[in-house]
């Protein structure tokens, strides 16, 4: 079969393809596909001429800001490929994985690409959409103005390299450090990703800013989530809890403050329950208490109908997602940044188990006697006003902070309603 289109050669971030010859058939008219929706794709068609086949092969790999791997009997039995994958496992090159059959990976592929969330092209209903998905994070590049403001919000707000902690069980859990004081630690509010809650647009910014001139902000993604370990299988509360065991251990403070938010919350209030001679002080926006009682019909109802719509159109789906968590609107660079966490964040199939995931804290609040503060919104739509309420009563060292406004996320719209409670209750005592 000819190939589709010349291979890319410029200076863009690109997705290297690894695949048999035998796999052409299938292959090239997708990555035809894929190079017309704004992809840059290299294949080994693009070798120049007089050149060294190998050094470029290599130069190829290193420079891809993904590889697109085609899994099947004939891949796996190529010399040319399993040298290819090799080279991009040492270099670390991301590896987004497609099997084209039923093939079994050896146990040692298997391994050394067990962090990644694999596609299965004939088992998927919206295989394409995921697989876009999944290369447009490597390869769509931003204006060079909104990059350079991303560089100077990191700057300022003193972030560091994303950094892991190794679970137990060997999982390793993204997270990232900011700021100069005591710790505070902010669990992940559910959809997250640790890029975007560090500075992403300018109101992370400034609420980040603001928190880590007095605190040491540790932020980390749940596992299945953003860049920490996405081959979940175990979708229990104990799993989540793991996540911040280990990121606890490895930043090795003896006592730390919490800053929950959403469905952070939960493991804020689990956590201090557990170990109250570690917890200094909890901070709960936005969020509530999971008891043992079913959802309602009509809360099930909801969720199925999110599911369907997120399965069918993504683009909708986080649109309407968004009237939820910015009932009264938002700014243009907010509203993009959320829909790009959103898309990007996981796979459909992943958010779909962890969005049903919930610590059931209820019967633990009359015996977390640290200092809290409760702080909610009157019109927040995700985490209803009465929760917040509910919390304030029965946390027996609560103190209660209403607020006007609907933002379900503490940077948006009157930030400093927020923060400034937050920051006088965290240094009361400095």
């Amino acid at each position: 079969m000819d190939k589709p289109f010349q291979a890319y050669q410029g200076d863009e971030p690109y997705v290297f393809v690894c695949y048999a010859h035998d796999d052409e058939d299938v292959v090239y008219p997708e990555i035809a596909w894929l190079h017309e929706q704004g992809i840059n794709i290299w294949y080994d068609e693009g070798i120049s001429a007089g050149k060294v086949w190998r050094r470029e092969l290599a130069e190829a790999i290193q420079g891809a800001s993904k590889l697109l791997y085609y899994i099947s009997n004939a891949s796996l039995q190529s010399e040319h490929c399993n040298r290819e994958i090799e080279y991009a496992l040492d270099k670390e090159v991301e590896v987004v994985p497609v099997y084209l059959d039923e093939t079994e990976l050896t146990p040692e592929l298997d391994l050394a690409l067990n962090r990644v969330q694999a596609l299965h092209r004939d088992q998927d209903a919206n295989y394409s959409q995921h697989l876009l998905n999944a290369l447009r994070q490597a390869t769509i590049v931003e204006p060079p103005l909104v990059e350079l403001q991303r560089e100077k919000r990191s700057r300022r707000s003193g972030a560091s390299r994303i950094q892991y902690a190794v679970r137990t069980d060997g999982v390793r859990i993204a997270y990232a450090v900011m700021g100069t004081g005591p710790v505070l630690i902010i669990p992940p509010g559910g959809t997250t990703h640790v890029e975007w809650y560090t500075a992403d647009t300018e109101a992370h910014e400034k609420f980040c800013t603001r928190l880590a001139e007095h605190r040491t902000l540790v932020l980390y993604d749940r596992h299945g989530y953003g860049l920490s370990d996405r081959n979940r299988t175990d979708f229990t509360t104990e799993d989540d809890l793991k996540d911040l065991d280990a990121v606890i251990e490895t930043i090795g403070a003896p006592t730390f403050d919490f800053f929950g938010i959403s469905w952070g919350g939960g493991p804020t209030l689990a956590y201090a329950a557990m170990h109250p001679e570690r917890v200094r002080k909890i901070v709960l926006y936005g969020t509530g208490s999971a008891g043992r009682v079913e959802p309602s019909k009509e809360v099930v109802a909801t969720r199925k109908s999110l599911a369907a719509l997120r399965r069918a159109d993504s683009e909708l789906y986080c649109k309407t997602r968004a009237l939820q968590f910015f009932p009264s609107g938002t700014d243009a660079e907010t509203f993009a940044s959320f829909t790009r966490m959103l898309l990007h964040s996981t796979t459909v199939e992943m958010a779909e188990k962890l969005d049903g995931i919930q610590l059931e804290t209820q019967s633990l609040l009359s015996g977390i006697n640290v200092p809290a503060l409760v702080v909610h919104r009157r019109g927040d739509q995700c985490a209803k006003f009465e929760w917040g309420q509910y919390l304030a009563r029965r946390l027996p060292n609560a103190s209660f902070i209403p607020l006007d406004g609907d933002a379900h996320f503490p940077w948006v719209g009157d930030a400093d309603a927020v923060l400034n409670p937050t920051i006088e209750f965290l240094t009361a005592d400095e």
